[in-house]
């Protein structure tokens, strides 16, 4: 900055020689995005999510048909068709929201829901998201094309506080947004977080800068618009015609400068002095797009397949309960069967008194007489209702196997 001609400092008395450093003023911000129709990209439908989320998509799609038909064919052995080509195709329908899936077991109505809502979410967050896209694709932007475009559209402008630049800003332009910085390199980073729309920086400070990782890793900052004013700087000297002569210093400062400028010999040098200090490549180095940075990853897509999950775990529960009641069930018939049919062998008029003289043993054997009869008839209506539910159970079974036979 001390090499830049101001006014003040030739109302001083300070003389410049033939400058050597471009210290004109521009605007440097974030690069557009390139909205040009004519670049068709055919696979623009997979942007809303990362590549990751749709490997997993593909992976639950294949995993929820092959639970189904394990739900469905541990409830009912031997009686499931396995048709794994088609139940992965009406998996598919159903993340198109074409649930076809006719579930018989509990555990399968549970997994089938889970699948179902699971679905719902993913299909409304892609929507969502791919028209999101669709929105900022087709958003036109502001086009800046100066200093004026940028502080008649109400623009933050970066200032590092203090220098000529900062002082020709504020003073030409006191309509202006301006953030002061305490850097340069600040008024670059501020654009980077957000906290102003563009920096106000020289062409050779801008020249090392867009090359320097710490300033601009992504490669996504770029000169804006116009040259905000045209700028020479180079040594500052005295100006001293009649006691110290240093007008002389500045006259001969000026030929050799002069003739460096017309050899080529300055750009030269400054080239050789970029390329030696630079530690980045935005020729080869991949930018990071905005619709790149707005794909929906796999960490904030967990939790919708995590639910999935659980609801999973959860089928296979019921799935495991209803297994066991079935096996209980099985089993009481035949236990309430043998003791019936060992009642039914007793025949209660051909029994005889233990005594002949004992009314007491009489009315005890009576007793006992009345509540075996209790028992045996609380045992055949037990009886009665077990066969009533296996009649029940086979006609539903028959009735699933005509269904699944026209299926």
């Amino acid at each position: 900055d001390w090499m830049i001609h101001t006014n003040e400092r030739l109302a001083l008395g300070i003389g410049f020689p033939e400058g050597f450093y471009d210290a004109s003023f521009i605007l440097v911000g974030l690069q557009a995005e390139d909205s040009d129709s004519s670049n068709r990209n055919l696979f623009n439908w997979l942007e809303p999510f990362e590549a990751s989320v749709w490997w997993c998509i593909i992976g639950t799609i294949i995993m929820s048909a092959l639970i189904y038909m394990v739900l469905e064919s541990l409830e009912s052995p031997g009686k499931y068709n396995w048709r794994i080509n088609w139940n992965i195709f009406l998996s598919v329908l159903s993340f198109t929201q074409h649930f076809q899936y006719h579930p018989h077991a509990y555990a399968a109505r549970v997994f089938s829901a889970s699948m179902a809502f699971w679905s719902l979410i993913i299909v409304a967050t892609y929507t969502a998201n791919l028209a999101s896209f669709f929105v900022v694709q087709n958003t036109p932007s502001t086009k800046i094309n100066s200093i004026d475009d940028a502080i008649r559209a109400s623009m933050n402008i970066c200032l590092w506080e203090g220098t000529g630049s900062a002082d020709y800003a504020t003073s030409a332009y006191p309509q202006g947004i301006f953030v002061m910085m305490e850097s340069e390199a600040e008024t670059i980073l501020g654009v980077k977080r957000g906290d102003c729309d563009f920096a106000l920086t020289s062409v050779r400070s801008w020249e090392q800068l867009e090359f320097d990782k710490s300033v601009n890793a992504d490669c996504n900052l770029e000169w804006v618009g116009r040259v905000v004013k045209f700028v020479d700087a180079g040594f500052a000297l005295q100006n001293d015609a009649g006691v110290k002569c240093t007008s002389l210093v500045q006259g001969v400062l000026n030929v050799h400068l002069a003739e460096m400028r017309a050899d080529g010999f300055t750009e030269t040098a400054w080239e050789e002095h970029f390329q030696k200090n630079r530690d980045l490549d935005c020729n080869s180095a991949a930018t990071v797009s905005g619709n790149e940075s707005s794909q929906l990853s796999l960490n904030e897509m967990a939790g919708t397949f995590f639910s999935h999950f659980l609801a999973t775990l959860l089928a296979f529960v019921i799935s495991g309960i209803t297994i066991l009641r079935k096996k209980l069930v099985t089993k009481k018939p035949r236990r309430f069967s043998g003791a019936v049919e060992e009642l039914n062998t007793i025949d209660i008029h051909d029994m005889s008194p233990p005594g002949p003289n004992s009314e007491r043993v009489k009315s005890d054997d009576t007793q006992d007489l009345a509540d075996m009869q209790e028992q045996l008839q609380e045992l055949q209506d037990c009886q009665r209702d077990l066969m009533r539910a296996q009649d029940e159970q086979k006609a539903q079974m028959s009735r699933m196997m005509k269904k699944q036979k026209a299926q």
